[in-house]
């Protein structure tokens, strides 16, 4: 049990590393922004695009309500990566690690 145990916090630990680091990583240079960055300045052109490409007002929105509701799920996606991240290093620091 504590094999399975050990197995699954290191996956978890690996999955939110891996996750954190390339979907949610601050600038890192020229041309790198998080996913929200990317998102928002997408919207920014269709909003300010938004008579060429014929929106409707209902459709932008739409638009907007998307926006907004896609920003809080990005919060909370962050909020919980942080949470589980958290998680682990506690329950690594209960279980004994050995090399075998």
């Amino acid at each position: 049990m504590k094999k399975i145990l050990s197995f699954v916090v290191v996956a978890c630990f690996l999955m939110v590393s891996v996750f954190s680091t390339g979907a949610f990583a601050e600038k890192q240079g020229k041309g790198k922004y998080d996913l929200g960055e990317k998102f928002s300045k997408k919207i920014k052109v269709m909003i300010k695009n938004s008579e060429k490409l014929n929106l409707t007002d209902a459709q932008m929105d739409e638009i907007k309500s998307l926006k907004l509701k896609t920003k809080k799920e990005l919060i909370q996606q962050k909020a919980n990566i942080e949470i589980l991240g958290l998680d682990i290093k506690s329950e690594m620091k209960k279980t004994q690690w050995t090399l075998s």
